[in-house]
């Protein structure tokens, strides 16, 4: 049995989601991992050349990226995107072609058939077989009910889509933001049920040019429209090569072009007989008009998750040291109130509690009982337990020491205990550091309850080293 998974069906889907996280609080992209990667062919994450890990979709995996979080933000905003594809010379754009499966694709040297130029959205809708050297005009004002096709010199036709929001956060070199429906009477929709082009799927073999070529339709509510005999109509050139038509086009689309038209088909006939050697499809256009629902006709299965992590997220996520891994969580729980350490942060100052976590562990110690920063990755370990974590950081003015742990080799999930000497190894090398038992007061946990939610996306990284003064305006993009 053949089947496939529509477009439609990846748009439906996208919009679906989009919904859900935003009528939800239960989405948030997550920053990890300050481990180092792991040395691939003698090469460390510190050379030029290294690139990280692609990340593996298997439960194991997962589970590291939930190990390894360093905080949560929820989702701030999310859009429907569409790859941005701008309008460059030379280039040969494909015909906005609904028979054309791969219409929105780059294949060999055929360009997607809508352009991005001037902040604007433009759909080919002609292009004469060549290349386009003339920009589209970004004067839509002349997409009215009578110039309803912009025709340049080059032999291309566009019509006007969408403007492009420019304070979307996902306004980026890659994608843009697809704009909202409008309504049926917006003056740039007068493209609705143009008959804008002609798919020849067979030109026939003995075709004269004396046969009558009849186009039918009906308009939005099923009623027929007057029969068009292409031959005789003077709004239109048919190209008859050894018998064979190669083309139909408009002698000037601006005038007086078929307009309003729901379905429409053609059929050639000599006389009275049809012959059936001749498939010729129109090209119709949406008949509400180009624009009038921008995410569905154009390629509007992706969508965009924005978070803001600044500085130290309000004291939930450490600062002075590096992540490697950007991720989307959902559904991640956190400790009740009264099962939290009082927070040193000033709350509430851009995050509420609800909508950044913090997700490290830590040793507390004595006050004034450490002296000595200590880099990243460094590994912790005790004596009698035989604990072993990864050291986020040393913060020698809480006296406390934040860690994690994963899967890897280094490190296991045995508890740490506050009755068991602490050494670390750093791994910068050098002499290990070792804290008495007598200098522990609590292990605290984290505000996230690790092994919790589900991961639904992950970006693994270059080091990325994260200060007070930053800001990461984290951006994740879903292909449906």
């Amino acid at each position: 049995m053949s089947a496939i998974i529509t477009n439609s069906f990846r748009r439906k889907s996208c919009q679906a989601f989009i919904d859900e996280v935003d009528n939800s609080n239960k989405y948030f992209i997550g920053l990890g991992k300050s481990d180092r990667w792991p040395d691939k062919n003698g090469i460390d994450e510190d050379h030029v050349d290294y690139q990280a890990p692609f990340p593996e979709n298997t439960l194991y995996d997962n589970q590291d990226v939930l190990d390894s979080l360093l905080a949560l933000v929820r989702v701030k905003e999310t859009d429907v995107l569409v790859p941005k594809n701008p309008w460059t010379s030379n280039r040969k754009y494909k015909i906005y072609d609904p028979l054309d499966p791969y219409l929105f694709d780059l294949e060999g040297n055929e360009y997607p058939c809508y352009t991005t130029v001037d902040d604007k959205i433009f759909v080919c809708l002609g292009n004469d077989g060549g290349i386009s050297t003339i920009i589209p005009s970004s004067d839509t004002t002349s997409f009215d009910t009578v110039n309803h096709v912009k025709v340049t010199s080059d032999g291309y036709q566009w019509a006007f889509l969408q403007d492009i929001d420019q304070t979307s956060h996902f306004y980026t070199q890659e994608f843009v933001p697809v704009g909202d429906d409008v309504t049926d009477d917006d003056p740039y929709l007068s493209t609705g049920g143009l008959i804008y082009n002609f798919k020849i799927i067979s030109g026939g073999f003995t075709v004269t040019g004396n046969e009558d070529i009849i186009l039918t339709g009906i308009d939005r509510d099923g009623n027929e429209l007057a029969s068009v005999n292409i031959t005789t109509d003077p709004r239109f050139l048919v190209n008859i090569v050894s018998g064979t038509i190669t083309s139909i086009r408009y002698v000037d689309i601006n005038n007086d072009a078929l307009m309003g038209y729901a379905r429409a088909i053609i059929k050639l006939y000599d006389g009275v007989v049809e012959n059936t050697d001749v498939i010729i499809r129109p090209i119709v256009a949406d008949i509400n008009g180009f624009g009038s629902s921008p995410i569905n006709q154009l390629p509007a299965y992706y969508m965009g998750f924005y978070a803001r992590f600044k500085g130290s997220v309000d004291g939930e996520a450490l600062t002075a040291l590096p992540f490697r891994q950007v991720s989307l969580i959902y559904d991640p729980e956190r400790l009740p109130e009264d099962s939290l350490e009082p927070t040193l942060s000033d709350k509430g100052e851009e995050y509420s509690d609800d909508e950044a976590l913090d997700a490290l562990e830590y040793i507390q110690f004595e006050p004034l009982s450490i002296t000595q920063e200590l880099p990243p990755s460094s590994l912790i370990r005790q004596i009698n337990s035989g604990a072993k974590a990864y050291l986020d950081k040393v913060d020698l003015v809480n006296t406390r020491i934040y860690y994690h742990r994963n899967s890897n080799i280094d490190v296991n999930y045995i508890p740490f205990n506050t009755t068991d000497d602490i050494i670390i190894e750093p791994i910068t090398g050098g002499d290990d550091v070792q804290f008495s038992a007598s200098l522990m007061q609590n292990i605290v946990k984290s505000e996230y309850i690790h092994n919790s939610g589900e991961v639904l996306f992950v970006n693994n990284r270059e080091k990325i080293q994260r200060n007070d003064n930053q800001i990461e305006f984290i951006k994740l993009i879903a292909q449906f």
